[in-house]
């Protein structure tokens, strides 16, 4: 029987690579929460049900940059001059 220790440091590498593809995989929804985007919650799931496929993945990245249209209205608003 072959000693396990071997395969100790093998092991290793995959958990750390499986982690860190996960935390990749997760930027946009690590992007809408830093910003505080208010959808933050649905980019997630998006995320995790069609991130997979690369262009779900793009669109949930996207939408995290993507401010909300009642926000950029109130913020272009506070930033035009007074009439």
């Amino acid at each position: 029987m072959q000693d396990l220790t071997y395969f100790l440091p093998i092991y290793g590498i995959v958990a750390a690579r499986i982690f860190l593809i996960g935390l990749l995989y997760l930027i946009p929804f690590w992007v809408a929460a830093g910003r505080g985007h208010p959808h933050k919650t649905p980019i997630l799931i998006l995320n995790l049900l069609l991130g997979w496929t690369v262009f779900g993945w793009i669109g949930a990245l996207i939408w995290a940059f993507v401010r909300p249209a009642s926000e950029a209205r109130i913020h272009d608003l506070a930033a035009s001059p007074p009439r």
